[in-house]
């Protein structure tokens, strides 16, 4: 019986070694993707969505934006995105990857994340004129996991973590608009 327990017991740690390994060694990446509809014509929403100064009432609250060149909005552009004091969270720099006028927005995260599991942050912003002259904004963010215990995290966690900061982000966005 001992002899059974001990073979399990070694298959089974062996088995564990193996998706530890494969996971740290294949990372793979996930997104989220929301969208919501604005009633305001596109370019009205687009000044708000590049709008430093408004960025703190609809993204994190008491956040800002500070652009670290001298053209901040084009492509290679870096900005820093400092969080509200007393959050606990890290400033974070993003590089414009692209910049299409009252288009589509896409940001690279270049530094530390707050949550060290998650690598290669991208978020695009996009907007689209619809029919009735309203405004669809569709955010959506990717990023890499890296290692299994990272992709464990994700599918429990992080995922619907990131999903509902993109929701409330874009809620935020529609009531700032609509109640000017």
């Amino acid at each position: 019986m001992q002899k059974v327990f001990k073979l399990i017991s070694i298959i089974l740690f062996i088995v564990i070694i193996l998706l530890l390994a494969v996971g740290i060694l294949s990372g793979f990446e996930t997104d989220t993707k929301v969208s919501i509809t604005i009633d305001a014509p596109r370019n009205v929403t687009w000044k708000r969505i590049i709008d430093y100064g408004e960025y703190s009432k609809w993204f994190f609250s008491g956040a800002k934006i500070i652009s670290n060149d001298a053209i901040p909005l084009q492509r290679n552009s870096v900005l820093t995105v400092y969080p509200a004091m007393g959050t606990g969270t890290i400033s974070t720099e993003y590089k414009i990857l692209e910049y299409l006028p009252e288009k589509k927005i896409t940001v690279r995260n270049l530094g530390k994340m707050q949550i060290p599991l998650v690598r290669d942050k991208i978020i695009t912003i996009e907007l689209k004129s619809l029919p009735d002259g309203s405004s669809e904004v569709s955010w959506l963010e990717t990023y890499s996991v890296k290692t299994f215990i990272g992709k464990i995290f994700n599918q429990l966690y992080y995922r619907h973590y990131k999903k509902t900061i993109a929701v409330n982000a874009l809620r935020q966005l529609k009531r700032l608009i609509e109640t000017y």
